[in-house]
């Protein structure tokens, strides 16, 4: 084997193991490398290979660089937990495999729980997804649809409460899931609590978000039903699904004409 095929192998070997260590979850790699550097050398060596590839973006998914260990002669990988709603995505493409069908259902309802909540709450919902994002490394996604522009406290409520719906939804279909994925979330409801001078009320809203969950449960099952089937589900969609599983007699038909007329303009 040539020098410069050896130096390959070796960043090829060691992504290979932090990626395995990612999706097995285990907490750190041993990446031995040797003591020799590439200071005064025209060519690398195991060590400036294996540094190399931590610090770039091809090991950002599976890494924890803050937590990370270098030493002379080896390199101590901190290995990122699997978040539920990131799954880490091959140097080919990015997909989910069957193995994470799972986790496609319990983020279907994480995100149906936001845009059926929203709804309820106060009478909008916004698009909700379960389309991968390799950029964000994220499984699932629903935008704010102009609630937060409002000004209205009542919109903010809202807006607090359909944060901590996907939580609640998330924790019902699977239980161990626990906060996986929420971060996000509740940073965002935090920041709307101190701008509105609501922290002391962080836990009667996650409880009144949590029975509005349990309320509306049926209507978030249909969401995330569709949700797994088409991915993406339109503000217009996620309200007359709930209309649908609600048992109004007209949201049938205004759904099924909204999908007609999408699909022509498609």
């Amino acid at each position: 084997m040539e020098y410069w095929e050896a130096m390959a192998d070796v960043e090829r070997v060691a992504l290979e193991a932090i990626r395995e260590a990612h999706e097995s979850g285990a907490s750190y790699v041993l990446l031995t490398h040797g003591w020799s550097t590439s200071e005064g050398w025209k060519r690398p060596t195991s060590r400036s290979v294996i540094r190399g590839l931590m610090r770039s973006p091809a090991a950002t998914p599976f890494i924890v660089r803050s937590r990370c260990i270098q030493h002379f002669s080896c390199f101590v990988a901190a290995i990122r937990p699997r978040d539920l709603r990131k799954i880490g995505g091959g140097p080919t493409g990015w997909g989910v495999s069957q193995s994470d069908e799972h986790l496609l259902n319990v983020t279907a309802h994480h995100e149906a729980a936001h845009g059926v909540i929203l709804y309820r709450v106060v009478e909008t919902a916004g698009h909700v997804s379960i389309v991968p994002n390799q950029a964000e490394r994220t499984l699932g996604r629903s935008d704010d649809p102009g609630v937060i522009d409002s000004g209205s406290a009542d919109d903010l409520r809202g807006h607090i409460l359909s944060l901590y719906a996907g939580g609640h939804a998330q924790r019902i279909v699977d239980p161990s899931s626990g906060d996986d994925g929420c971060g996000k979330d509740d940073e965002d409801a935090a920041k709307w609590l101190g701008r509105m001078g609501w922290a002391d009320r962080e836990a009667n809203l996650r409880a009144e978000s949590l029975a509005l969950v349990r309320k509306h449960w049926p209507e978030i099952e249909a969401a995330a039903k569709e949700l797994l089937v088409l991915r993406r589900l339109s503000s217009d969609e996620v309200e007359l699904i709930a209309d649908v599983a609600a048992g109004d007699p007209d949201a049938d038909q205004a759904l099924r004409i909204l999908r007609r007329i999408t699909s022509a303009d498609g």
